[in-house]
């Protein structure tokens, strides 16, 4: 399995859909793994799926709960809604334990 990195080896990572695009297509990798579900990982998402390229994510960190720290406890249920998404547009999610993978909220 190719992995998806530049030239130099380091990750490929970019805040421009086009940019994601053009080296999903370039690499020509056989999967992306899509780590976080903001920018980054939602447009490699995107621009694997325009490749016709599965789709891997990994999930570490329920966002969604630090809400009521930050102040905004209402946007809770928005934020879980948010991350259960991001996993359903992959072949396969990988988490770092038995604990997070039972508290996925891919319900």
């Amino acid at each position: 399995m190719r992995k998806l990195c530049s030239s130099n080896g380091m990750r490929n990572c970019t805040a421009r859909k086009n940019l994601a695009c053009l080296g999903v297509r370039r690499i020509a990798p056989d999967l992306v793994h899509c780590e976080t579900e903001f920018m980054a990982g939602r447009l490699g998402q995107l621009a694997a799926a325009r490749a016709g390229v599965p789709i891997a994510t990994s999930y570490h960190t329920d966002f969604a709960k630090y809400t009521a720290a930050y102040g905004v406890p209402r946007l809770e249920r928005t934020g879980s809604n948010y991350i259960a998404r991001f996993p359903r547009r992959a072949l396969r999610t990988y988490t770092p334990s038995a604990p997070a993978r039972d508290y996925l909220p891919c319900g």
